[in-house]
Parts: structure tokens; C-alpha cells; sequence
């Protein structure tokens, strides 16, 4: 019989936080023909020597502040050397925020301003067949051939990005309801292919104060109201374009950051 001989892990980390696993004496056989080995790998420090001034904590890592500068200053760092096992893209996100902040650290402190703002999209369209778009097989490194730091996965190329981009559902994007306008013609709620909208008495919802203080409100001519099940929606603006008095509006958040320098 061919297998895995493992022995349980029963502490990851020492008393003093440190990363250093514990196993038991124990030991089994897990039967199988084949074993891939993934390695855990941990940052070299070393060349940092003793005189630079940069701290690294007890996980083996760099301490670094809210601005990812390291203990030394003008020394800034993000990825895995200060947050520890990460995937890519927090990387990347670490590199944009570190430039930043190099950025500010040369030219001076400075304050950061969050702007949003709703953007309208006057002709809404979601991609034809989107929703039929199949999922894209990623292109992967034969499995004799996936030796040393070799990645694995190839990437898409232009044709596959293309049409894996086109299966977003462009969640950020939602309707908005003008009830000043609204006169429950039911039109939206026809038209929905997710029949994620209806068109109900005001009696069977039920609401907490401030519900009733709306309802109140309302002159007696509201007897109706639309809700939306927003988990079925899948953005496709046919809502939009079926009002007859423009009272659905195709509407999306966004926000933006500004430095002011002081």
C-alpha cells in the first residue's frame, strides 16, 4: 500500500504568538498514488541587518503604521513582508496606497476627502446574452511542467477576458424609485424577466416606526406600493426603460478621494 504518512497539528503558535507548530506522536497513513507539495514560505529579512532602523514584530513581519511606513522613516512597505500571507490583489492594493503615501511623506501632511456621488445612466443597457455567457476555463501549466515558482494559472487572453468581463452583473449599478412620479401602472413589474418586483396593497407590508410615520404621510390615494427583491436583480434596466413617466432610474455610487495638503 502506497500513501501519506501526516501526524495532527495540535498548536500553531507558541505561548509567546510565535508561529511554531506542535504535532502529536501519533501518526497515520492516508492512502493515495500521488502527492503534490505545497510549502509554506516565509519573507528573508536578512538584509536588513541590524542598523536600519526597521522593526520586525514576533510574526516575522515588518510594523508598519496606518500609512504603511515602516518604523524607519521613508521607509514604507505593504504585501505579505507586513500583513503576512496574502493573495495578489491586496498586494497590488498596497502598492497604489503605499505610493500615496510616499507621495504625501514627500510633499507634506495633508487630509483625505471621500467625494461620492450618484452617476445616472440615461440609456442603461446590459451586454445581449450576458446572462448566457458560459464561465471561462482558465489556462493552466501542464502538470509536469509546474516546477519551482512557475505559475500555474496562464491568464486569459484578450478573446477570453473579453467574454468573461461581459458575464459581470454590474452589481454596483441599481434602480431607483421616484415615488413622486410613480403611477403604479405595474409596467416595471411586467416586464422584470426575474420577477423580482410586485406591486402590492400597503396593508400586507409591515414596517417598523418609520414605515408607519411614511405611510402616514402618503395621501389616501397611495394604496399601493412597489417592492423589489433585490438578491433576483440582475440589472437589466428594462424597468427603466418601460416607465412611462421616467420615475425608475438606473443609478450607481461612486466615490472618489481627494488630498488636501496642509
Amino acid at each position: 500500500m502506497s500513501g501519506l504518512k501526516v501526524r495532527a497539528c495540535v498548536s500553531v503558535f507558541d505561548d509567546n504568538g510565535r508561529f511554531n507548530p506542535a504535532f502529536s506522536d501519533e501518526e497515520k497513513v492516508i492512502p493515495c498514488d500521488t502527492v503534490v507539495l505545497a510549502i509554506g514560505q516565509q519573507a528573508d529579512l536578512s538584509f536588513l541587518g541590524e542598523d536600519t532602523g526597521v522593526q520586525v514584530t514576533p510574526r516575522g513581519i515588518l510594523k508598519i503604521d496606518e500609512n504603511l511606513m515602516t518604523t524607519a522613516p521613508g521607509v514604507f512597505a505593504g504585501g505579505d513582508v507586513a500583513f503576512g500571507p496574502r493573495v495578489l490583489v491586496e498586494a497590488v492594493a498596497n502598492g497604489h496606497r503605499a505610493a500615496r503615501s510616499i507621495h504625501v511623506y514627500f510633499n507634506g501632511k495633508s487630509t483625505r476627502t471621500v467625494l461620492s456621488r450618484f452617476r445616472i445612466f440615461d440609456d442603461w443597457r446590459m451586454p445581449r446574452g450576458f446572462l448566457g455567457i458560459p464561465r471561462q476555463s482558465m489556462p493552466v501549466l501542464p502538470a509536469n511542467r509546474r516546477i519551482g515558482i512557475a505559475e500555474v494559472e496562464l491568464g486569459f487572453d484578450e478573446k477570453q477576458g473579453r467574454a468573461e468581463g461581459l458575464r459581470c452583473l454590474k452589481c454596483q449599478v441599481n434602480t431607483i424609485f421616484d415615488g413622486s412620479r410613480c403611477i403604479l401602472c405595474a409596467g416595471c413589474v411586467d416586464v422584470c424577466p426575474e420577477n423580482c418586483l410586485r406591486l402590492v396593497d400597503l396593508s400586507q407590508i409591515q414596517g417598523d416606526e418609520r414605515y408607519d410615520a411614511l405611510i402616514r404621510k402618503l395621501s389616501p390615494d397611495h394604496a399601493s406600493a412597489i417592492i423589489k427583491n433585490e438578491e433576483k436583480c440582475i440589472r437589466c434596466g428594462l424597468c427603466a426603460q418601460r416607465c412611462p413617466v421616467d420615475a425608475i432610474t438606473m443609478e450607481a455610487l461612486e466615490q472618489q478621494e481627494r488630498e488636501v495638503f496642509q
